[in-house]
Order: structure tokens, then C-alpha cells, then sequence
């Protein structure tokens, strides 16, 4: 609701600081007529020692207004949706098979991009920067080894979508010991005879 030269001039003392304020200072109430009888200011400062005070219940209500909102937002969406709209910008689309117009489509999807080639920079700087066995550093080539060869059990869990193990790699802050950085070439030569040939030519030159 916008602000009308009333508030404005208006002014109002806040029961708690004791300050005289414009009446814009004051939240509306959300239940009757009115404002509320301490400033936003003080009912910050309020709100911010109840959370201190009550850590558990300001989780919890958080958690329950997140998921409201998330729900609302869902049902905007389909209802968008339901009328031939883009779910995001609320343009007509060109297309019925998908829910975005052909330029949010497209946004969209460079958006993805951006993010995937940002979040596996972050995997290989995390995993030593390169290829732990021959050195490579091109990000192009890296790809990330499962060193207890579990790799498939762990696709097949993420639907077989790289992104979504990076993520979870990156929400448990980079595990060490279960993943190393390989090109695609040590990579595929590990999977295929077990060892890279890099590891059979040092073997050999050590023995």
C-alpha cells in the first residue's frame, strides 16, 4: 500500500522508544485499522532478541512461512500456466509443450549452463585443480572419479545427473578421500582396464 501525504504529515509516539515519529514509521496492522503502536524500528529490535530468545520456534515458524510462500508461489505459476502464460514473465507463449516463452526458455537454459560450468570450476579447484594423474588442467577434460569405483551406484541415485552430485558435494563441503579429479582420457582408460596407463608406465619405471 503506498504511502499518502497524510502519513506523512501525520506523526505518532512509539510506546517504546518513546520517539515521535511520522505516521509512515509505523507498520499497519494486518488484523484492524490502524498502526501498530511501536515503530518498525523497535519492532525489529524486538523481533530480533525473540529469535535470539527463542531459536527453535523461529526456526520452525521460518521453515512454515517458506513453505507457504513456496506453495503460493507454485499455484501462481500453474495457474499461469493453465492459461496458455509463461510461468515466468506471464507472457503469451509461442509453445504449449513447455512452460515458458521462447525468451525465458532460452534464458533459462544459458542460465543452467552458467551455473553447471560454475559449480564444477568449484569441483575441481576443491579436488586439486587438475588431473591427479597425469597433471591435466584444462577444465574441459576434468571430470570428477568416484575412487571407490562407485560411481554408477551414486548416478543412478541422482538420475544420472552430474549437477546434482556436484551440488551435494559442495552442500557437505567438498568430501576428501571418496573423489579425486581425472581426465576424460585417465578416467575412461581407469574404467575400462582398472589402471591408467600413466600408473602402468611409473610402475614399471619404478621397478
Amino acid at each position: 500500500m503506498s504511502v499518502t501525504l497524510q502519513d506523512v504529515l501525520a506523526e505518532k509516539t512509539c510506546t517504546k522508544c518513546g520517539a515521535r515519529k511520522p505516521l509512515s514509521a509505523f507498520q499497519r496492522r494486518s488484523n484492524r485499522p490502524g498502526r501498530s503502536s511501536r515503530c518498525k524500528s523497535c519492532l525489529s529490535e524486538s523481533m530480533r532478541e525473540w529469535e535470539k530468545r527463542n531459536p527453535r520456534r523461529y526456526i520452525g515458524a521460518r521453515r512454515d512461512q517458506v513453505r507457504a510462500a513456496g506453495h503460493r508461489f507454485k499455484q501462481k505459476r500453474k495457474e499461469k500456466v493453465e492459461r496458455g502464460l509463461c510461468a515466468y514473465c506471464s507472457q503469451q507463449r509461442e509453445r504449449l509443450d513447455i512452460k515458458l516463452c521462447d525468451t525465458c526458455h532460452s534464458a533459462s537454459l544459458a542460465a543452467g549452463i552458467r551455473n553447471r560450468q560454475r559449480l564444477k570450476l568449484q569441483m575441481i579447484a576443491a579436488y586439486g585443480g587438475c588431473c591427479a594423474c597425469c597433471g591435466e588442467a584444462e577444465p574441459d577434460f576434468l571430470t570428477l572419479d568416484h575412487v571407490n569405483d562407485d560411481g554408477a551406484v551414486e548416478r543412478r541415485d541422482s538420475s544420472g545427473r552430474s549437477v546434482l552430485i556436484m551440488a551435494r558435494l559442495r552442500r557437505e563441503g567438498w568430501p576428501k578421500g571418496q573423489y579425486q579429479i581425472l581426465c576424460f582420457n585417465c578416467n575412461c582408460a581407469r574404467a575400462a582396464f582398472g589402471t591408467c596407463p600413466h600408473q602402468r608406465k611409473a610402475n614399471h619405471d619404478a621397478a
